[in-house]
């Protein structure tokens, strides 16, 4: 845990190494020292079809899904160190948003 997954619109991938954005969110998550390296799970997801303020545009948009027990404080704190990172890496990127939501650890199952 946790959970991050990147959406990007597929025309990133022409201008930008995904892959060094994955590894980079990772050590930023790495680097918040609220997670075990070995528990984080990054991937992205490439969308061809979207409107980002009525027309195709770039855009990128993190998902961090935790269960239960960092503090608002560590969540935000964390939201600003992505944001600030991809903010620098991808500065001809205006839409780049971040997103921390907590799992329900009652509706939250996996195979280990």
């Amino acid at each position: 845990m946790p959970h991050c997954i990147i959406e990007y619109a597929t025309e990133l991938e022409k201008q930008y190494n995904i892959k060094d954005i994955v590894e980079t969110l990772n050590q930023d998550i790495v680097a918040s020292n609220l997670f075990d390296n070995n528990t984080i799970k990054t991937r992205a997801i490439p969308y061809s079809t979207y409107l980002v303020g009525g027309k195709q545009g770039l855009f990128i948009h993190i998902s961090i899904k935790l269960l239960k027990g960092r503090t608002a404080h560590q969540k935000q704190t964390l939201a600003k160190a992505v944001l600030k990172t991809l903010s620098e890496k991808l500065s001809f990127i205006d839409d780049i948003t971040i997103e921390i939501t907590d799992l329900n650890p009652d509706f939250y199952f996996k195979k280990a």
